[in-house]
C-alpha cells in the first residue's frame, strides 16, 4: 500500500472491498461511506480491487489504470490491487484469511452484492460473519437504483453500445473517457480537419460507432472536439480509429498520450456524397457546444 500518514496508525485502514469496474455512482456510494467511516476510526480509506478482470464473460469498460485514475478523482489515494490470475482458486475463506485478515481493518466496508473466491461461493453473510470473528466493524451499502432500475456496468454497457452517453455519464458519476497513444492515420483528416487517431483498445469494451462531442486533454489543458468513432465511409476507410478533431489547436501530437471524454452524441456515421459536404457537416458538429 502507498501513501499511509504519519497521523494514522500503521495498517490501521478502513476497507472498500469490490471489482469497481467502471466506478459508477454504486461504488462511488461505497467510497463516500468509506472516507467517512475513515475519518469517524481515524483511519486510512484503502480500497481493495483487482489489476485484472475477473469478469471474465465481458470486457471492462475501463482497464485497471483508468480504474484507479477514477478512484483517486474520488479522494482515495491507497489503492491495493490484486492479481485475480493468481488468487482465482482460493476458495472464500482462504481469500479472507490469507488477503484481508493480514490489513490491519478497523472497518470493511462493501455493496450488498459482493461476492468473492472460487466460484463467486463468498458473500456478504461469510464476510460480516469473518468481520465479527476479527472483531472488525463492517457496512452493507445497499443498491443505488435509477429510473428504477440498478444501476449496473451492464446497463452503462448497453447505453455506451446506443451511443447514449449522457444517460451513461449521469450512471457513471463522471464522463465516459478513453485513453491512448496518438498514432498516424492515413493522413486523408488534413486534407479535410486535421485529427489524432487511437486504435480502439481491444481489451476494454467500446462506445458504439458515431460521432459524439467531446472534450480532449492536451498539455494539461481541455479542449473542445469533435470524435468519430468507427470507419469513415465517404473517404473509404474500412480501418476502425477514434479519430477527434481538437477545435482551436494546432500542434503534433504523434506518440503522445492523450484522454478524451465523452460528453454527448451528435449523429450516426453516413458516407456524404462528396469531400465537400463532409466538410460542412464538420464545421456544423464543431457547434455542439
Amino acid at each position: 500500500m502507498t501513501n499511509t500518514k504519519d497521523k494514522y496508525t500503521i495498517q490501521s485502514i478502513a476497507l472498500g472491498l469490490g471489482f469497481f469496474d467502471c466506478v459508477h455512482i454504486g461504488h462511488r456510494k461505497v467510497f463516500d461511506i468509506l472516507k467517512y467511516k475513515s475519518k469517524e476510526y481515524n483511519v486510512l480509506p484503502t480500497v481493495v480491487t483487482f489489476r485484472d478482470n475477473p469478469k471474465l464473460s465481458s470486457l471492462p469498460i475501463y482497464n485497471y489504470f483508468d480504474r484507479e485514475r477514477l478512484i483517486k478523482e474520488c479522494g482515495i489515494d491507497n489503492i491495493y490491487a490484486l492479481e485475480f490470475e493468481k488468487i482465482k482458486d482460493m476458495t472464500a475463506i482462504d481469500f479472507l484469511n490469507d488477503c484481508i485478515s493480514k490489513m490491519g481493518i478497523k472497518i470493511l466496508v462493501c455493496g450488498n452484492d459482493f461476492r468473492f473466491g472460487n466460484g463467486a461461493k463468498g458473500d456478504i453473510h461469510l464476510l460480516q460473519e469473518f468481520a465479527t470473528l476479527h472483531n472488525i466493524d463492517s457496512v452493507i451499502v445497499d443498491t443505488v437504483n435509477a429510473d428504477n432500475q440498478r444501476v449496473s456496468t451492464t446497463h452503462i454497457r448497453e447505453l455506451l453500445n446506443k451511443g447514449n452517453v449522457v444517460q451513461a455519464n449521469l450512471l457513471l458519476g463522471s464522463p465516459y473517457f478513453i485513453n491512448g497513444i496518438v498514432v498516424h492515420g492515413k493522413g486523408i483528416g488534413k486534407t479535410i480537419a486535421p485529427t489524432i487517431n487511437m486504435i480502439p483498445d481491444i481489451k476494454k469494451h467500446s462506445i458504439g460507432q458515431g460521432v459524439y462531442g467531446t472534450h480532449t486533454l492536451v498539455d494539461d489543458k481541455w479542449y473542445r472536439s469533435v470524435t468519430n468513432v468507427g470507419f469513415q465511409p465517404t473517404v473509404d476507410c474500412k480501418v476502425s480509429y477514434i479519430e477527434t478533431h481538437i477545435i482551436n489547436y494546432s500542434g503534433n501530437l504523434y506518440g503522445q498520450q492523450c484522454l478524451i471524454k465523452f460528453e454527448r452524441k451528435l449523429r450516426d456515421i453516413i458516407k456524404f456524397d462528396s469531400i465537400e459536404d463532409l466538410k460542412s457537416q464538420i464545421e456544423i458538429d464543431k457547434n455542439w457546444t
